[in-house]
Formats: structure tokens, sequence, C-alpha cells
């Protein structure tokens, strides 16, 4: 990676995606934030079965909504999508 990311940094990046769907690297590419998200979709979730979201914590229910896990992305999430900006 022309010393952009050391060895270690890109073996585990290579495990991250070998085991994850392509369709679902593509949403992290479109979707990755610094916010906390709610898990609302297939691909979220195949995010986080594969090490690409860490648990963030739990949102404050209210009287009339229950109270929500949220997650944020890891930071080889951010530097995956950092290194395959085109």
């Amino acid at each position: 990676m022309d010393g952009v990311i050391d060895d270690e940094t890109y073996r585990r990046l290579m495990l991250l995606v070998d085991r994850t769907m392509y369709s679902d690297l593509l949403y992290l590419k479109a979707n990755i934030t610094d916010d906390p998200i709610v898990i609302e979709n297939d691909a979220e979730q195949g995010l986080l079965a594969n090490g690409w979201l860490y648990y963030y914590g739990q949102t404050w229910g209210t009287a009339t909504e229950d109270s929500q896990l949220v997650y944020n992305y890891t930071n080889i999430a951010k530097q995956f999508c950092q290194l395959i900006k085109i």
C-alpha cells in the first residue's frame, strides 16, 4: 500500500473484507458516519456481524418509544473508507 498502512493493518483489513458481502462494503462506503447509528437493515446487520461496527450504548426510552441499541463504525472501518476513495 505504498507505505500508507502497515502490514498488520493490511492483513486485518483483508480478513474483514474477505468475510463481508460486497454489497455491504458498498453500503459501508456510502453511509459511514461518525455519529452513532441504530441497526435498521440487513447491510448494517452484516457490517455488525463482521466487525465493522461496535456497540456504543443505548438510547433513553420515553413513554411512547422504546430505548434502542446504538453502534459506531470502528476506526478500521473509517480507515478502510479513506483508502478506497476514488
